[in-house]
């Protein structure tokens, strides 16, 4: 630990400032296997910047995790989604290096998280231990990698945090290196005129030269995006890029970089790709200016990114799209202003101003809009459907899919509702395939009160349906000596899941919750002896339909 005692010494002497606090002279990296990746610091993902990089594992779990530095265990979270099983660990230096998706924790951690669950009756449980309770030496075996959580198959999540802040900074930049000499990929570009029109064309590859073959005509005021990804060696994965600059006959009018970004920012992605593409196509076209609520600080030499041309010649658009290794590709473009009258376009519906607060009415529908809930101003829509199915109301077409949402607005209906089961009417939202998703939801007396984040169709529906519970490995009376687990499948095909309890002879037991498996396990241990037993498992949705499972057992 002489490193660390080294440390604090220059930090009293006041050597070592605040910025440089936040470098390692060297780490132990997380995984002892080379690392490559199949995600990227701040690659766009659904409502969120990707806060770290994913490492590879091989497609297996059980990979043994390390420490990569000196520090203690400032917290340790296990949930069925997010993270999963997650290990924060604080380093003098002032950061703090994060291991998600994880299988099991080191037996000091296990014992401490175990006792903390049977204390509390909860498998999910988010702990913050004592600086002493569990320190750790760089090189430290903490985990097994595995697929906890939200991950989507077997790999490493890891983090490099601001201890004081919690802003996630790039890994890549501490003493991590990945073999990638393979150039950033460029699919398309679309060029935007004052007017909101759109133009998309796909690009010209020619050995990683990347062109537009015809001089695209615009508006006089014009903007870009492009679509883009990275590759690195050794994997097929489609990763984030680093950076992107936008060049206008040789000026640069735009430029981002991904070294670090705030949780309370991450929502913005919404605001850098073109939300309509990715609405309509799904396709990710990161845009090249900026939206007028757009609070990113991801851009340096911060320019809004529009062009006012003035003039009817030949102009010039480069893009630089660069990896973390330094891997650039270019694209370039001939742009040309066009002498034409803008199309007199008359706006439909409700002018929205983005930073008002602003309520809107509509019969028995009334929304509440925050500050700051939209990225742009933009005239609102509203419309009803008649009813369809079992739906209790009838559907309400809130403005369109196509527009994001960055804060919750409040949606208020006022109905009287006939319906002798009141308590189990919720909002849903209605899919273009007629589907319909669980969104939740209140009555205050007459008015159903819901919180939404996102435009589309929505109704009232109601849910009586109890959870299903099937047995894997258990059935009553079964002699389970060699078994080593209990098993079950649990669903709810509308609300989901919103808690369970099993006991055994009466006390609760601790039982594993997988959401994306449908998987609930108990792992046998000390807590049940040798002899005769009775489980009882409750498991209830989120509008509380309740189903009970009961079997005797011998162990």
């Amino acid at each position: 630990m002489n490193s660390v005692f080294t440390f604090l010494l220059l930090m009293s002497c006041g050597i070592i400032s605040a910025q440089e606090t936040l470098i390692f002279d060297s780490i132990h990296y997380p995984l002892k296997t080379p690392i490559t990746l199949s995600g990227t610091f701040g690659e766009i993902r659904s409502n969120h910047f990707h806060s770290g990089i994913d490492i590879k594992t091989g497609g297996i779990q059980g990979e043994a995790v390390y420490s990569i530095y000196d520090g203690y265990v400032s917290r340790v979270k296990v949930s069925g989604t997010g993270f999963g099983k997650a290990i924060y660990i604080d380093h003098p230096n002032g950061t703090t290096s994060v291991y998600a998706h994880l299988k099991n924790f080191n037996k000091a951690i296990t014992e401490y998280v175990k006792s903390m669950q049977y204390a509390n009756q909860t498998f999910e449980i988010d702990l913050y231990p004592n600086p002493n309770r569990i320190t750790l030496e760089k090189g430290d075996f903490i985990a097994y990698s595995g697929n906890s959580g939200s991950s989507e198959g077997p790999h490493l999540h890891f983090e490099i945090r601001d201890s004081k802040t919690q802003i996630p900074r790039n890994p890549l930049n501490y003493n991590i290196n990945i073999t990638d000499n393979i150039k950033p990929i460029i699919n398309s570009l679309c060029v935007y005129g004052a007017n909101k029109e759109k133009q998309c064309v796909d690009v010209i590859n020619s050995d990683l030269n990347y062109y537009i073959k015809d001089t695209i005509f615009t508006d006089s005021l014009v903007s870009f995006s492009v679509e883009t990804y990275d590759k690195h060696n050794y994997t097929p994965n489609k990763n984030g890029i680093y950076s992107i600059k936008l060049f206008v006959d040789d000026s640069l009018i735009h430029y981002r970089v991904m070294d670090s970004f705030s949780f309370s920012e991450t929502r913005y992605v919404n605001s850098l790709i073109d939300y309509q593409q990715k609405d309509c196509c799904n396709k990710i076209m990161q845009k090249c200016f900026l939206d007028e609520r757009n609070n990113l600080n991801i851009y340096n030499n911060l320019k809004n990114g529009w062009t006012t041309f003035l003039d009817t010649l030949i102009h010039e658009v480069k893009f630089i799209i660069c990896d973390k290794n330094n891997n650039c590709s270019e694209l370039l473009c001939y742009v040309k202003a066009k002498n034409r009258k803008l199309k007199n376009v008359v706006p439909q519906g409700i002018y929205i101003e983005s930073n008002k607060i602003q309520q809107l009415s509509f019969n028995e529908v009334e929304l509440y809009f925050p500050y700051n809930c939209f990225y742009n101003n933009f005239y609102f829509e509203f419309s009803k459907e008649n009813y369809k199915g079992e739906l209790l109301s009838p559907i309400y077409n809130i403005h369109n899919t196509s527009v994001p949402v960055h804060q919750y607005y409040i949606l208020s209906l006022n109905l009287d509702v006939n319906f002798n089961l009141k308590h189990k009417i919720t909002l849903a939202k209605v899919n273009s395939n007629d589907k319909i998703i669980y969104m939740g939801g209140s009555w205050s007396n007459n008015t159903f009160i819901t919180k939404l984040n996102t435009f589309g169709k929505f109704a009232l529906t109601f849910d009586t349906i109890p959870p299903i519970i099937k047995p894997q490995n258990i059935y009553n009376g079964k002699n389970m000596k060699e078994n080593t687990v209990i098993s079950f499948k649990i669903f709810d095909d509308f609300s989901g899941i919103n808690n369970y309890r099993a006991e055994v002879d009466g006390k609760w037991i601790l039982m594993e919750y997988d959401p994306k498996n449908s998987k609930l396990v108990y792992y046998f241990d000390e807590k049940i002896e040798k002899g005769k037993h009775s489980l009882t498992l409750h498991v209830t949705d989120k509008l509380n339909n309740a189903s009970v499972y009961k079997a005797e057992f011998i162990r």
